[in-house]
């Protein structure tokens, strides 16, 4: 776990994040990634395999490893950098 994570979420929020995606493994990924205001991907591979994640943070993608989530940016991303 990243016990600091709260705090960072604070400072975080002070910026246009927006338009950023955070990529991770396990909800706690997820969860700061909706704190910053970013797009989140959850990727099926290291600790979220071994996790049901029905009942926590739903992200935005759900992909398989790392290369399939800078695929799914560069080809979503457009969707979220504009306005």
């Amino acid at each position: 776990d990243q016990p600091r994570s709260r705090g960072l979420g604070d400072v975080y929020k002070r910026q246009d994040l927006h338009r950023s995606f955070m990529v991770g493994d396990k909800p706690s990924d997820i969860e700061f990634g909706r704190t910053i205001g970013a797009r989140t991907l959850l990727v099926g591979s290291g600790k979220s395999a071994a996790h049901d994640f029905g009942t926590g943070p739903i992200p935005d993608a759900r992909v398989g490893d790392l290369p399939s989530a800078a695929a799914w940016i560069l080809e979503h991303m457009h969707e979220f950098t504009t306005g």
